[in-house]
C-alpha cells in the first residue's frame, strides 16, 4: 500500500506543492477515520491518560506534519526509486530510536553501525549518475537537497513512530492513528496559512476541482490504508520487527516506479537498493 501511495504521491506532486498535498491527504485521512471509528464502535474520546494524548499529538506533529512534508519535497526532486533508497534508513532509525526509549526493550551493537554504513553507501551510489537516461541526470543540487529532505523525513518519521509505540500497545489502534493525524494537522494548517503564497496553494487544493480525481485515491491509499496497516503491525509486534516488514516497500517502490513512472532501473540504482536493503536487514536482524 505504501509503495502504491508513493507512486501516486509522485504523480500528484507534479501539480501540487508538498505542503498543500500533505495538508489535503491528511485532512482527507482525518475525515475517513472520523467516519470509520463510530462504525467500529471505537470511542472518539476514551478515558485514557492525558500523557497518551500528548505523545500521540507530538508523534503526529513530527511524523505527519514535518516528516511527510519533507518526504514529499524530497520525492519531487529525487523521484520514487531514489526515494526508496533513502527510505532504507527507516529501519535503522527506528531501531536506533527504540534503543534510546526507556519503555522499549531493544539491544544494539556492531550490526547497527555496519547496517547504517551499508545504507549510507547505497545512498552514495544512488546519488551518482550512470548516464543511462535523461531522468538520471538531475542536477547535483537537486540530489543534495532531495536526499537531505528524504533522509531527514525518515529520521523524523522514525522518532514519531517510536514515541507512539508504547501508547499503541495500550490503546485502540484506530483511535491512536486518528489522534496522530489531528496532531499533524495542528501544525500543517498554521504552516499552510502563514504566507500568502502557501495560503493560495492550500486554498486551491482544498477547493473541489478536477485535481481531486487524482488526490482522493492518492490520499485513500497513502494515508488511510497504508497508515492503519503500518500502525496495526506496529501495535502487535516490536518496533524493529515491524520495520522489517515495512522495509519491504523498498522493492515494491523500485518496481512500481519502473513500471508506472518509467523511472530508469539502472544497474547502479539496483545495486544501491541491495546495499540499502541489506544494511537495514543487518541492523534489524543483527
Amino acid at each position: 500500500m505504501w509503495a502504491t501511495g508513493v507512486v501516486l504521491l509522485r504523480r500528484s506532486g507534479e501539480s501540487v506543492p508538498p505542503l498543500a498535498l500533505n495538508l489535503f491527504k491528511n485532512s482527507f485521512g482525518v475525515i475517513l477515520f472520523l467516519i470509520t471509528l463510530p462504525l467500529l464502535g471505537v470511542d472518539l474520546f476514551p478515558d485514557v491518560p492525558q500523557l497518551d494524548w500528548i505523545l500521540l499529538i507530538v508523534s503526529g506533529l513530527l511524523g505527519l506534519g514535518i516528516g511527510d512534508t519533507m518526504l514529499l519535497a524530497g520525492l519531487n526532486r529525487l523521484g520514487a526509486s531514489r526515494m526508496a533508497i533513502a527510505e532504507c534508513f527507516y529501519g535503522p532509525f527506528v531501531a536506533l530510536g527504540a534503543l534510546a526509549h526507556p519503555d522499549l526493550d531493544e539491544s544494539w551493537g556492531f550490526p547497527l553501525f555496519l547496517g547504517l554504513g551499508l545504507v549510507a553507501f547505497g545512498i552514495f551510489l544512488a546519488s551518482r549518475s550512470d548516464g543511462q537516461s535523461a531522468e538520471d541526470d538531475i542536477s547535483r543540487r537537486d540530489k543534495i537537497v532531495g536526499f537531505s529532505f528524504a533522509i531527514g523525513s525518515v529520521a523524523i518519521m522514525a522518532i514519531g513512530v517510536v514515541i507512539a509505540k508504547p501508547v499503541l500497545e495500550r490503546n485502540d489502534v484506530w483511535w491512536c492513528t486518528l489522534v496522530r493525524f489531528v496532531g499533524g494537522l495542528g501544525l500543517l494548517y498554521p504552516m499552510g496559512f502563514i504566507g500568502s503564497k502557501t495560503r493560495g496553494e492550500v486554498l486551491a487544493v482544498l477547493r473541489p476541482s478536477a485535481i481531486w480525481k487524482q488526490l482522493i485515491p492518492t490520499a485513500f491509499i497513502a494515508t488511510y490504508l497504508a497508515m492503519i496497516l503500518l500502525f496495526t503491525g506496529l501495535k502487535y509486534t516490536t518496533a524493529t520487527r515491524a520495520s522489517v516488514m515495512n522495509q519491504t516497500s523498498t522493492f515494491f517502490i523500485l518496481i512500481f516506479a519502473w513500471l508506472f513512472l518509467k523511472e530508469a532501473l539502472t544497474w547502479r540504482r539496483s545495486i544501491a537498493i541491495m546495499f540499502g536493503f541489506g544494511g537495514a536487514m543487518v541492523v534489524i536482524l543483527g
